[in-house]
């Protein structure tokens, strides 16, 4: 059975956040209520700092009103540094404990968390993508047993057939999509989807977050409004390429440190491509895996067994999440003497391998290799990808 998941944009919901005071000040804070997959609700609460505020931007579409229970899991702003009485590591960076909350700490921004992994509190500027794993391992653990796994790529409809494109980040997987959904194809989602063994794939459509050269590569997208600094900002991207020389490397630091920030700006990919359509779940036909091909001017398909395509999957989600997520469970497990945490993610990967290796057994999988171009229309990268992936569904049958 696919797990319950919101499958429309929410209306405002302003009146649904349960405003507050907080005790330093009167200063009004908000929480907010996501029901992220299966029931599983994460409260957000605080404002003012990208911790939060790019956390309820990428939730904002599972927004729900507050149903009185208590949430799976609550993640707040907080500005109150920790003092852990015990380090692993640099007083700068490192991992340790102050009474019973795990303190991770990350060149002066900082997150900690109860031994039960339910409440993390995070400073304005930590990283919001590390508290999104740590959300995501926990609604992991609660559809694994039902046989669902997350998987690390974009997934649409597109010439009567669903595929599933798996990938490191920076692939292809944005401008693929971008190029199907032009097409009159339609979405799953951009970055992850969930998977069981049977094939049923589920949606997940958090926002995206598009660059210049994107926005050049497909006329008709639907551009922000941008400011000043943000034109800045995209001009000296457009211009300097950090593998050409040291200077130009210099130039990109300096200008995310002082002008664009994180350069991050969540939307919904239907307030970027007019008439996008999003599904909310399909059956799955074919896998295939996008990899970066820089000498290559052409999109090429070579063949890839299930096999072969399931260990890449486990290197792709060790690179994206896995890792990271390992290193907080080590730490973890040091610092509380009876912790299992690093059990428990491999146990859950085990689960997971299993249903990847199930899925790719039972639909057709290939490897895409795709050119590393930075303007896919001048390359001719669109039609060269759209060709392709026609191909691909013009040999598969759909599920009886």
């Amino acid at each position: 059975m696919v797990p319950s998941q919101q499958s429309a944009a929410p209306e405002s919901r302003e009146t649904d956040a349960d405003t507050r005071s907080d005790e330093d000040g009167g200063r009004a804070s908000t929480t907010t209520y996501h029901e992220i997959v299966d029931g599983f609700v994460v409260a957000i609460s605080g404002a003012g700092g990208r911790s939060v505020d790019q956390l309820r931007a990428m939730y904002d579409r599972q927004q729900v009103a507050d149903s009185g229970r208590e949430p799976d899991m609550r993640c707040e702003l907080t500005t109150d540094e920790p003092d852990p009485e015990v380090v692993l590591g640099w007083p700068g960076n490192c991992y340790g404990r102050e009474g019973d909350r795990f303190v991770v700490k990350q060149s002066g921004s900082f997150l900690t968390v109860d031994e039960e992994w339910r409440h993390v509190a995070m400073s304005p500027d930590w990283e919001p993508y590390h508290t999104v794993y740590l959300i995501e391992f926990a609604v992991r653990r609660r559809l694994a047993p039902k046989g669902w796994a997350l998987l690390h790529g974009c997934g649409f409809e597109f010439n009567g057939g669903t595929v599933l494109c798996p990938s490191l980040r920076g692939a292809g997987k944005t401008n693929t999509l971008f190029s199907v959904l032009q097409a009159g194809g339609s979405y799953l989602s951009d970055d992850r989807v969930w998977v069981n063994r049977d094939g049923e794939v589920r949606g997940y459509p958090i926002p995206v977050n598009p660059h210049t050269e994107q926005y050049q590569s497909f006329p008709g997208l639907i551009e922000p409004e941008v400011s000043t600094q943000e034109q800045l900002a995209e001009r000296i991207d457009e211009y300097c390429d950090p593998g050409r020389s040291v200077l130009d490397k210099g130039i990109l630091f300096l200008t995310t440190r002082f002008v664009s920030g994180d350069g991050r700006s969540f939307r919904h990919i239907e307030d970027i491509v007019p008439d996008a359509t999003y599904v909310p779940e399909s059956d799955t036909n074919r896998v295939a895996l996008l990899r970066s091909a820089p000498r290559q001017s052409t999109v090429t398909v070579e063949d890839m067994s299930g096999e072969a395509l399931a260990r890449a999957l486990e290197m792709i989600h060790h690179y994206e999440w896995n890792d990271l997520l390992a290193e907080y469970f080590l730490a973890f497990d040091s610092l509380f003497p009876g912790g299992d945490r690093s059990d428990q993610l491999e146990r859950l990967l085990a689960t997971e391998q299993a249903v990847f290796d199930e899925l790719l057994e039972a639909v057709e999988t290939d490897l895409v290799l795709v050119p590393r171009e930075r303007n896919w229309r001048e390359s001719g990268t669109i039609d060269d990808m759209r060709a392709t992936l026609e191909r691909l569904t013009d040999s598969v049958s759909r599920p009886q």
